[in-house]
C-alpha cells in the first residue's frame, strides 16, 4: 500500500469525527488510534474478503530473543550505490532501496539490495528480517547511519509495468501476461504458505518481478516485498488443500486490494 493511499484512509477516518466536534465550544481532540486499530485496518486493506481463520497475525507476532537482535550492530563495511527508489516514492513502512557500491562478505554486489527501514526496532521490522531469512532471500541487518537496514538478495528481474514489452502491448496482451503471471506467482505463495507457514498477500504488480523469453512471454514471475503489512502467519493447522483453494483468489493485478 502507498503512503499517500495511509494518509487518505486515515484522513478519511478521522475527518467526519472532527466535523462533528467543531460544533462544541471547546478544542476537539483526534481520538488515538491503537496499533491493535491500525493492524486490523491494514489487515482489511490487505486481504479483505480473503481472510480466514487459518490467516493468523503479521509476521512478526512470534519472534525469539535472537529475532530481536537483528538491528543491535552497525552494518559497518557496507558502501552504498544507487538509490533505487527514493523515500517519497517508496512504501509505507520503508525509506527507499539502495544498491551496493562494493561486494559485501562474498556477495557480490550486483547481486545485493538495502533496504532501509521507517520507524524504531519493532516486531514489524524484525518480521520481515525473519521473513526474508525464512524464504532464503536475507544476507545481513544492522544499522547504517543509525538507521535500520536490510541487505537482501536481489530478485531477477523487473516490475512488469516498467517494461518495454508491457509499455507497447495492448488491453489484450496486458491479460494475457497477468494470466502466464498467476500460475507462477501461485506455485510461490502455496509453497511458502505449506512449508513455511507464511502467507504472502500483498500481490500489487511493484511486488512482483518477472523475465521474458525470447518470445515475448512470461518466464519467472517472482514474489519481493516481506514487509508489514503484506506478510501473514499461517496455522499449523491449514492443510495444502485448504491454502491452495484460498490462494488461487488472490488476484495478481494494480494494487493489494482482492477483486470485487
Amino acid at each position: 500500500m502507498s503512503r499517500l493511499s495511509l494518509i487518505l484512509h486515515v484522513f478519511l477516518f478521522v475527518l467526519p469525527l472532527w466535523l462533528d466536534g467543531t460544533t462544541h465550544a471547546a478544542p476537539h481532540r483526534f481520538p488515538e488510534i491503537s496499533q491493535a486499530e491500525l493492524d486490523a485496518f491494514h489487515r482489511h486493506e490487505v486481504l479483505g474478503d480473503r481472510d480466514r481463520l487459518w490467516v493468523k497475525d503479521f509476521y512478526g507476532q512470534d519472534l525469539s530473543e535472537k529475532d530481536k537482535q537483528a538491528f543491535k550492530e552497525p552494518l559497518t563495511d557496507v558502501k552504498l550505490g544507487k538509490i533505487l527508489t527514493p523515500e517519497v516514492d517508496s512504501g509505507s513502512f520503508n525509506k527507499g532501496l539502495y544498491t551496493l557500491a562494493a561486494d559485501y562478505k562474498g556477495h557480490d554486489a550486483s547481486n545485493v539490495v538495502v533496504k532501509f527501514l521507517l520507524g524504531p526496532a519493532n516486531e514489524k521490522a524484525w518480521g520481515e528480517v525473519k521473513a526474508l531469512k525464512d524464504v532464503g532471500y536475507f544476507i545481513d541487518s544492522g544499522l547504517i547511519n543509525d538507521q535500520l537496514a536490510i541487505l537482501m538478495t536481489k530478485i531477477k528481474g523487473t516490475p512488469i509495468k516498467d517494461t518495454k514489452v508491457w509499455s507497447k502491448a495492448n488491453r489484450s496482451k496486458r491479460e494475457t501476461f497477468l494470466n502466464q503471471m498467476k500460475p507462477l506467482v501461485k506455485d510461490e505463495i502455496v509453497n511458502w504458505a505449506c512449508t513455511k507457514r507464511l502467507l504472502h498477500a500483498d500481490l500489487h504488480l511493484a511486488n512482483i518481478h518477472v523475465t521474458f523469453n525470447n518470445d515475448k512471454t512470461i518466464n519467472s514471475s517472482k514474489v519481493l516485498d516481506f514487509g508489514y503489512p503484506g506478510v501473514f502467519r499461517v496455522s499449523r493447522f491449514a492443510t495444502r488443500s485448504m491454502i491452495v483453494r484460498e490462494v488461487v483468489r488472490f488476484t495478481v493485478g494494480e494494487s493489494s486490494k482482492p477483486s470485487s
